[in-house]
């Protein structure tokens, strides 16, 4: 049977990032976050990097496990930062791809030193941020793909009023998804928080929830499963095109060796994204190999990843502002700029 908590405007008001940002504050005090690493005379920042003992670790939100010393089964969208380890591993690099399900213990791992990047949602970075940890954005990760699907007669946010629709979480891209189709209309469904696409998409087919903010892939999967049944009801993208789902962070200070890191790491994400780009076939048998089953239309999946540095002080901006309006953060709780927020030294650097 699903378990679901009920939500409301208000209760998502109070202290909607304060939470998140002060576990994270209380964790810097505890933690100095990764030691700077030095560079031998002689010796590029590049090869030092590459030569570290210490393993140099990607950390992403989400599900994913570890079979054989490979990570499999994870969120879609993570597939080209995951190919991109993977490569680097062939390169030579001492470096492995991770997975925590929490946002939160992403921010944590990061803080702690257990990571060194991460590909971790928006609004799971504000929060941190707003708490005074010092991450920086150093790209995008991937657009948002975050829909909402519903009952088939359901043919307006107005439709909704009374009906059941779940999201992730209080703070995540499916409440802001299902927020934004609400915006501005006198829509007034029963909002309940459920973990997981999967769990959310197994109560709507059963009947136990009328609509469901959804990651990219689980709509073709509903579709699939239950026919005719259901629909993508509002699709954020189309009216929001700069909305980003998740970021690429480091915490800290840039040294010369984790500078190379990202450097390294950035330009084989976006060659992988290209050559998505050139050939769906090779994602779909990069998908296989990791045993990656629920993913959306190639074409659209290949949409919402970025073969550039993905991301702008200006449509971060814009993010927050919706972000406020729709009730997801408290407009008083600290909140950075999308230039306090961005760093583009490892994107001006491998785009020279």
């Amino acid at each position: 049977m699903a378990i679901f908590k009920s939500e409301n405007r208000k209760a998502r008001r109070i202290g909607a990032s304060i939470a998140l940002a002060l576990s994270v504050s209380l964790a810097v005090v505890a933690c100095s976050g990764t030691a700077t690493t030095e560079v031998a005379e002689g010796e590029s920042a590049l090869q030092a990097a590459m030569d570290r003992d210490a393993t140099w670790v990607v950390t992403s939100s989400g599900p994913g496990v570890v079979k054989d010393g490979k990570s499999i089964d994870f969120t879609v969208i993570k597939i080209s930062t995951v190919v991109a380890v993977a490569r680097m591993q062939e390169q030579g690099w001492n470096v492995e791809a991770r997975f925590i399900e929490s946002n939160e213990n992403v921010v944590q791992s990061l803080v702690q030193g257990d990571s060194d990047a991460v590909n971790l949602a928006l609004p799971s970075v504000l929060a941190a941020v707003s708490g005074d940890v010092p991450l920086t954005v150093f790209a995008g990760g991937s657009k948002f793909g975050f829909t909402v699907v519903g009952n088939a007669d359901i043919n307006s946010p107005e439709d909704a009023t009374g009906k059941r629709v779940a999201y992730q979480a209080t703070i995540s891209a499916g409440t802001l998804a299902s927020q934004l189709w609400t915006l501005g209309t006198d829509a007034e469904p029963q909002f309940l928080t459920m973990p997981g696409s999967a769990a959310r998409t197994e109560a709507l087919i059963a009947g136990q929830l009328d609509a469901v903010a959804v990651s990219a892939g689980f709509d073709a999967e509903i579709e699939g499963q239950a026919p005719g049944r259901f629909k993508v009801v509002y699709d954020p993208l189309s009216q929001y095109p700069f909305l980003l789902d998740t970021v690429l962070a480091y915490n800290g200070d840039l040294d010369p060796q984790k500078q190379a890191f990202l450097e390294a790491l950035l330009a084989e994400q976006i060659k992988v994204v290209q050559e998505f780009q050139a050939d769906t076939s090779y994602l779909e048998e990069m998908l296989k190999e990791y045993d990656v089953t629920v993913y959306p239309l190639l074409d659209t999946l290949v949409s919402l990843m970025f073969d550039d540095i993905g991301v702008s002080a200006a449509n971060v901006d814009k993010q927050i502002e919706l972000m406020v309006e729709t009730g997801q953060i408290d407009a008083d709780a600290g909140l950075p700029t999308g230039a306090d927020l961005i760093d583009t030294t490892i994107w001006d650097n491998i785009s020279k």
